[in-house]
C-alpha cells in the first residue's frame, strides 16, 4: 500500500498541474476510506492540491466574471488565496466517498464569497454579530430604518423628508453645498443638475475624478444625511 502512495505522490509532484486520472482516483478513494498514517494522508493531501490548483484558477475566474463589480477593487492574487484556501479546507474533510470536484467546488465558491464579504461588506453589523440569529442580534442605536446601505435606491430629497417647493429651496441647498471641500463639491456638480437630476453615474464621476466608483458613492451619501439633518439612508 505504502508503495501504491508513493507513486502517486511522485506522479502528481511530476504533473503538478495536471488532474489525476479515474484509475488513480478510485485508488485514492479506496485507500483514504481505509485507515491511514498521518504522513501518507499528508503526501496524499499533498498531491491531491496541486493536481487541482487549475480548478482553483477557473472557479476564481468564472467568480470575477459573475461579480465583476464587486471584485473590481480586490486584487486578483487575493481572491487565489481564498481559493487555494477553499481548496485546502476541502481536502481536509474529504472522505473519499464523493466525487471530489464537486465537493472542492463548494468549499472554494464559499472561500470566495468569504473573501469578497470581507472587502465588499453589504451591512452595518459586524461580524460576530452576523452570524448569530436575528432575534439575539443588536443593531445599531444609529439605524432607524432597514435599508440596504448599498443597494438602495432613492433618489435625492425626491422623497417626503425633505420637500421643496420653490427655487429658494434648492439655492439654499446649493450655498451649503458650495460650503463644503473641494472635492466634495466637485462631486455634487458633476452628479446633479440645479433641480438634483442625476447627469452622470457614480462610475463615469469616479474615472473623470480618479477614484473609486465606491469613495464617490460614500462622500455623497454621508454629506446628503448632512444637507438632510436626517439619518436615513439615501443611495445612489
Amino acid at each position: 500500500m505504502l508503495f501504491i502512495f508513493i507513486t502517486i505522490y511522485c506522479f502528481s509532484i511530476v504533473n503538478s498541474y495536471n488532474f489525476i486520472t479515474k484509475t488513480q482516483w478510485k485508488s485514492i478513494q479506496h485507500y483514504i476510506c481505509s485507515d491511514l498514517t498521518t504522513i501518507q494522508r499528508y503526501r496524499l493531501n499533498n498531491a491531491i492540491f496541486y493536481c487541482h490548483l487549475p480548478l482553483v484558477y477557473s472557479n476564481v475566474y468564472s467568480f470575477i466574471r459573475f461579480h465583476p463589480k464587486k471584485c473590481r477593487n480586490m486584487m486578483k492574487d487575493d481572491l487565489i488565496f481564498y481559493g487555494y484556501k477553499g481548496l485546502y479546507q476541502s481536502i481536509k474533510k474529504y472522505n473519499g466517498k464523493y466525487n471530489f470536484v464537486k465537493f472542492s467546488k463548494i468549499y472554494i465558491r464559499g472561500s470566495l464569497y468569504t473573501g469578497l464579504t470581507k472587502h465588499y461588506q453589504i451591512s452595518k453589523l459586524c461580524v460576530t454579530e452576523r452570524k448569530k440569529s436575528v432575534n439575539c442580534r443588536k443593531i445599531p442605536t444609529n439605524t432607524i430604518q432597514n435599508k440596504n446601505f448599498y443597494l438602495d435606491k432613492l433618489d435625492f430629497l425626491k422623497s417626503n423628508i425633505v420637500p421643496l417647493t420653490n427655487t429658494n429651496d434648492y439655492v439654499k441647498i446649493w450655498k451649503k453645498i458650495n460650503k463644503l471641500p473641494l472635492f466634495t463639491r466637485r462631486l455634487f456638480y458633476e452628479k446633479f443638475d440645479f433641480f438634483f437630476e442625476k447627469k452622470k453615474t457614480n462610475l463615469e464621476i469616479s474615472k473623470k475624478m480618479n477614484c473609486s466608483e465606491e469613495w464617490v458613492r460614500r462622500c455623497i451619501h454621508n454629506q446628503i444625511k448632512n444637507l438632510t439633518k436626517d439619518s436615513c439612508s439615501l443611495i445612489f
